[in-house]
């Protein structure tokens, strides 16, 4: 339930200050250890419920990372391992320390697989919403493409995906940040307007009644085997069924 951007953000700020910063590793330590015990955790409702103060989440929690480091620099201290403590009983129920650092002594080695470094793995959007919007999608977007598929011609679209998916599928979102967490919204749009841009999501959008009526006929249900944390994870399953059967 713990929005990510407002909490692994506060760590990977600081820590990469601290090295621009050339801090000595103990600093570095020092540094994590004070951030773990400052990033906010927000939750995920005002994203779903279009509250755009989840858009000050990816700031907010930069600016505690850039702040870790001058508080270690003014004397501040932390816990001696503040994100067990604050990961493994705040946010989570545990927190496994080799998990969290499984790979990184390989990547000094030569030949060392590169990929381990997240920063590596990053993930472009192609739809103007959130990424967990995507898996369907994608599947909806090649569906009407194949078949040339005309709005009027759907009669409903079933979409089964991810265990998260059940808090993304209301099909009357009320802003147009609340469209962006709305599976049933995103495919609707994507059918009835061929697009996923931000234009799709807009108050124009909002407003259409093509959309609007097509997304209450989007049914989504998940798949517990269904996980977006691998790459070769199955994520989404879309049957279009048209009018005429």
């Amino acid at each position: 339930n713990v929005h990510s951007h407002g909490t692994w953000g506060t760590i990977s700020t600081a820590a990469a200050v601290a090295r621009l910063d050339e801090a000595p590793a103990e600093h570095v330590r020092a540094i994590i250890n004070l951030a773990a015990s400052m990033g906010p955790a927000n939750t995920w409702t005002p994203a779903l419920e279009g509250a755009t103060i989840r858009n000050l989440y990816p700031g907010r929690s930069a600016f505690q990372g850039m702040l870790a480091v001058d508080l270690q620099r003014c004397g501040f201290t932390g816990l001696d391992d503040a994100p067990s403590d604050v990961y493994g009983t705040l946010l989570a129920d545990a927190f496994d320390q080799s998990a969290a650092v499984a790979g990184v002594d390989a990547l000094a080695r030569p030949g060392a697989d590169r990929e381990r470094y997240r920063i590596e793995q990053n993930y472009f959007k192609l739809h103007a919403c959130c990424r967990f919007n995507h898996f369907a999608l994608d599947a909806v977007m090649e569906l009407r493409r194949v078949h040339r598929l005309e709005a009027s011609a759907v009669g409903k679209v079933e979409v089964v995906t991810i265990p998260f998916a059940v808090r993304m599928s209301e099909p009357a979102p009320t802003s147009s940040l609340a469209a962006r967490f709305s599976i049933p919204w995103a495919v609707a749009a994507s059918i009835v307007l061929g697009r996923t841009d931000p234009s799709a999501f807009d108050e124009t959008a909002l407003s259409d009644p093509r959309v609007r009526d097509l997304a209450r006929r989007v049914v989504i249900s998940t798949d517990p085997a269904m996980s977006p944390r691998h790459v070769d994870a199955p994520t989404a399953r879309v049957r279009i069924v048209l009018r005429d059967g």
